[in-house]
């Protein structure tokens, strides 16, 4: 019984890209486990071109041998293969695939590109909130002393290179063209889960980025208008065109679930 744990052990390490130990294995094993584990990389490849599907569009000429060396250089602490994914994006981002891949031209945005298409995988781990607001009135976001807060199941990013467009470009079905053109240009994602389960994402302006940083701890409207209007200089001759900007984006993020209220 006590071999027959220590095998179970030596299985488990092999899947998570650990060395297995020869002496409790029998050549035997060693080969099963050998075959175990070809077909534990074909699986974790196709779930891979599942998730990062514009990555694939990029990486494909050598799209074999990149997820082979991931595996190995970052070994999961899960066997799940969407955990086992979800340091693809650093693996990008490490100097040694640059320098490896150097003749390649890759991108040098292509470790974002890798955290935005994980990002959807990631959101559905997280809890849905209990009570999202369905009154989205523009008396009771004013009158209501209630905290309002994002929905846990949302992210924030800061990319340095504008990948909402670069997404845009590589979802198209045209063929793809100079994938260096895109040079920096920083932008701010709101990413979350809608009520009916969809990933969405905003923009966020300067402004829209302060309310959310805000909203992500939670507070209630009339203080958040009055930080809002003390952080950008609203003076009183434009507080309540500016108001009513506010409380429209706070309905709108009602409207598609981002907000709850406690």
């Amino acid at each position: 019984m006590a071999k027959l744990y220590r095998i179970q052990q030596e299985i488990k390490n092999y899947f998570m890209g650990k060395k297995v130990n020869p002496k409790i294995l029998s050549p035997e094993s060693q080969k099963e486990l050998s075959i175990y584990k070809s077909l534990a990389i074909d699986s974790l490849n196709s779930t891979m071109r599942k998730i990062f599907p514009l990555c694939y569009k990029i990486l494909q000429d050598n799209w074999n041998p990149i997820i082979q060396e991931y595996y190995e250089t970052y070994p999961s602490n899960s066997a799940i293969y969407n955990q086992v994914a979800k340091s693809f994006s650093i693996y990008l981002k490490d100097w040694k695939f640059r320098w490896k891949y150097r003749n390649e031209n890759y991108p040098k945005w292509l470790f974002e590109l890798a955290e935005y298409e994980w990002v959807e995988v990631d959101l559905f781990n997280y809890y849905r909130d209990r009570k999202i607001s369905d009154d989205s009135s523009d008396s009771n976001l004013k009158s209501s002393g209630e905290l309002i807060r994002l929905t846990k199941a949302h992210k924030v990013y800061r990319f340095d290179y504008p990948i909402s467009k670069i997404v845009e470009h590589l979802s198209s079905e045209r063929q793809i063209y100079n994938l260096t053109y895109f040079k920096k240009a920083k932008e701010r994602l709101l990413i979350f889960r809608d009520r009916y389960d969809k990933i969405r994402y905003f923009l966020l302006s300067d402004g829209s980025y302060y309310l959310i940083d805000k909203l992500r701890s939670g507070t209630n409207v009339q203080d958040l208008y009055k930080k809002f209007y003390k952080k950008f200089g609203i003076t009183e001759v434009d507080i309540d065109s500016t108001e009513a900007k506010l409380n429209d984006l706070l309905i709108n993020f009602t409207k598609e679930g981002i907000l709850t209220s406690s």
